[in-house]
This record gives C-alpha cells, structure tokens and sequence, in this order.
C-alpha cells in the first residue's frame, strides 16, 4: 500500500486528538503522546501477503522490537473495546498482530484481522490519552482516523559530538 512502504518507518497521527501513536515506557502497553521526535513514536512498517490477494500490516515498535497487537482484555475503563499492546511475534499463524490499512481520504483506518479499529480515546475527557481496539465494524468515528507520516531516512548517519574534559 502507498501509505505504508514495506520497511520504512512511520509515524501514526490521531486525527481528532493530534497525538502520535507511542509505545509506552514498559515496553507493553500503547498510548497517545505529543511527542513527535521520540523513537517512542516510529514503528516499523512490515507488509505480509495473507490469504485472497490480502496484504496485512504489521508495525514494529523502533524502540521496543515488539508489534502492535489487539487483545482479548477489556480496554481500560474509559476506553471503548479491548486493550492495544505490543507483542512479540512469533509465528506466521499468529493473528494478533495483523492489521489492514483501509483509506479513508486522507485518512487512514487500521482494521484488525478480529474486525476491531484502532482508536485513540479522549475525545471529551481529554486526559485519557489511551489506545484500544474498538470492535463495533460501522463505527463513523473520526477517533478511529490517523494520518500516516513516512518518517525520511538520514542521508548520513548522526554528527559525533566531541567532549572535552576540563
């Protein structure tokens, strides 16, 4: 897909709430965060061809090595439907990790192999910065859409900086 090169990095903007997606600290768990710069923020774009001529999506967390992946368990309270996380993967039959990118203009939804969308929450209660997996199919919410930024790759590596000791 155009929006999702294979093996390049991206950056995942809520629509509604302008934050990025961000793999949180513990190295499992998924939120929101202004923080734009922080490799909390790249994920790795991972295009796998499955069945009917689908291709799924996998995003690979640039800080953590872990996927984006919806669970079985309840979203925390406030949020609608089940928990987002990391995961490993393992093996080709695992399904937890495999997201379809769906255009929405110039938008994005990501629907998940269960069916679910990914959501940012907080719309009205802004304090909840979470992200969950909503499974209602028909959902029109603007909560679901997320702008895509390929994240350029350096030309060159990063300057050395030189201490000097006094």
């Amino acid at each position: 897909m155009d929006l999702f090169p294979d093996q390049a990095y991206v950056r995942l903007r809520s629509r509604v709430r302008g934050g990025y997606l961000h793999a949180d600290e513990d190295g499992v768990g998924v939120s929101l965060s202004a923080r734009r710069a922080s490799m909390n923020a790249a994920w790795q774009v991972h295009l796998v061809p499955g069945e009917e001529g689908v291709t799924y999506l996998l995003l690979h967390s640039a800080a953590y090595g872990r996927y984006l992946a919806c669970t079985t368990a309840e979203a925390p309270r406030g949020h609608r439907g089940n928990a987002a996380d990391l995961r490993l993967y393992t093996t080709p039959e695992q399904q937890d990790v495999l997201w379809v990118a769906v255009r929405n203009g110039e938008h994005v939804r990501l629907r998940h192999v269960s069916n679910g969308l990914l959501r940012a929450n907080g719309r009205y209660r802004r304090w909840l910065n979470g992200v969950s997996v909503e499974h209602d199919a028909n959902t029109q919410s603007t909560m679901t859409h997320w702008m895509v930024k390929v994240i350029p790759p350096r030309e060159q590596p990063p300057a050395r900086f030189h201490f000097q000791l006094r």
